[in-house]
């Protein structure tokens, strides 16, 4: 595009038509321009430091990867039946050490005991009158 604008502008197109053609501000035209009629040739390219530098090369990248990706060190490799017990594990200390009972649990509603067989709860006789 840089040298489509140089070769307009040679043609004795005006900046406002070679930007409407392009599609770009006509401040735009004008910058690149006069970088080409200072620097020649080496105006068309870009300007070294354009964008944010890298902190850490491509080589050091791989080997964090490969770090992330790798077994950490002292921590035992899993095995196929591990993770079902831990999960069981998990369940039987959530449902004991909670402070609710073990079949307010299993019933589905936390904090609550299940339902008498009958239905319904007993009326309490302090609450009844």
């Amino acid at each position: 595009m840089r040298a489509k604008m140089i070769a307009a502008s040679w043609d004795g197109e005006r900046t406002s038509g070679i930007a409407a053609r392009l599609g770009c501000h006509i401040q735009t035209v004008r910058k690149r321009l006069a970088r080409f009629n200072a620097e020649g040739i080496d105006g068309l390219g870009d300007l070294p430091g354009a964008g944010r530098k890298r902190r850490i090369s491509e080589h050091e990248r791989g080997r964090i990867i490969a770090l992330a990706r790798s077994v950490a060190p002292g921590r035992p490799r899993r095995r196929r039946g591990d993770q079902t017990v831990r999960r069981k594990d998990r369940r039987v200390a959530a449902t004991e050490g909670a402070g609710r009972p073990a079949a307010a649990c299993r019933a589905g509603r936390p904090g609550r005991l299940p339902a008498p067989q009958g239905g319904r709860r007993p009326a309490d006789p302090d609450l009844a009158a």
